[in-house]
């Protein structure tokens, strides 16, 4: 189907282009996966996720298998998932917030860059020049949308 399409293409095509870029071009008109299309892919996927069947049900933190909680910290017994701590930090501007996992911080704050931006190894920005900064400093940044300012 694929190379008859294709052929198909190149003759209603009025084009002095390379084959290579028309055949290219005509690739990103239509998923050609020779497995599935993202139609069937997405069927798929639907009737799987609505098959499943999942109860949730709220229950106090002392329940929970093998996660133990005392006056610092929650954490589970085998150490392989998260330690919830809790930090307050004093700011002239604000409150604000940071989360810790093992070694690792996540530290929230406005008007903090000057401080912070030098310990980044991923930096999240929701303002334009903060994210140009930050990526001039060498650290990879996701830039989220905002509606200003920020």
């Amino acid at each position: 189907m694929y190379k008859k399409e294709l052929k198909k293409y190149f003759r209603n095509v009025n084009s002095k282009l390379s084959e290579d870029i028309l055949e290219f071009n005509f690739e990103c008109l239509q998923d050609w996966s020779v497995l599935h299309t993202i139609d069937e892919i997405e069927e798929w996927y639907t009737e799987k996720v609505s098959s499943q069947s999942m109860t949730v049900t709220e229950i106090p933190l002392k329940d929970c298998d093998m996660w133990e909680m005392n006056d610092n910290k929650i954490y589970h017994e085998t150490s392989e998932f998260f330690t919830v701590k809790g930090y307050k930090i004093k700011s002239d501007k604000r409150e604000d917030s940071v989360w810790r996992n093992k070694e690792k911080y996540i530290l929230v704050g406005k008007g903090k860059f000057n401080l912070w931006a030098n310990m980044a190894i991923i930096g999240l920005s929701n303002a334009g020049t903060a994210t140009e900064q930050i990526t001039g400093l060498g650290v990879p940044s996701l830039s989220l949308p905002g509606n200003g300012p920020q």
